[in-house]
Parts: structure tokens; sequence; C-alpha cells
């Protein structure tokens, strides 16, 4: 990933949760990684303030739109949905459509 953000000198916001006097990253985190690697200290972020739920979902769809989910990751989120939060299948199909 350094080497697709050296050349353009972009990369797109992380997100970030304030906790205590740190913050969590919900999404970037392999953003950050990179511009460490390219001993790069200033990222733009977005700070949020999202429910467990809400930044399960945020995470989840980050990876999926790196599509390098294995077809067993995503049913394991999904299995984790349904019994952490008490998504039904329907609710899964429509929020991850």
């Amino acid at each position: 990933m350094a080497l697709a953000i050296l050349p353009e000198g972009f990369s797109p916001p992380v997100i970030l949760q304030a906790k205590g006097s740190r913050y969590d990253i919900i999404s970037g985190h392999l953003r950050i990684k990179a511009l460490r690697e390219l001993n790069n200290k200033d990222v733009d972020a977005i700070i949020v303030d999202l429910g467990e739920i809400e930044r399960t979902h945020v995470s989840f769809i980050e990876n999926m739109q790196r599509n390098s989910l294995r077809c067993i990751e995503i049913a394991d989120h999904m299995r984790y949905m349904k019994r952490n939060y008490a998504f039904t299948q329907k609710e899964l199909a429509i929020k991850y459509d």
C-alpha cells in the first residue's frame, strides 16, 4: 500500500473514534501502517462517535471493499452479528447488499 500512496501522495481519510485521551482506528489501519513506512506523520482523519454495532459495520465494510476477505471470513462476520446483536439473516442481507 505504501507504493500506492507514494506516487499520488493521496490517501483517503482514516476514521477514528475518541477513547479517553487517545483515538481508536475504526477504518484505515493499513493506510496508517503504509504512511508510517513512508515516515509520514500526517494523516487526514474523520473523528466519529459510533456505537459498537456501527463500528463493527464500518470496519467490516472497509475490509469488504478491499476484496481481500475470503467467504469464510464473511460468514464468520455474519454469524458474529447474528449472535451478538440479534440481526436476522434478512437484516444482514439488506445491510450488506
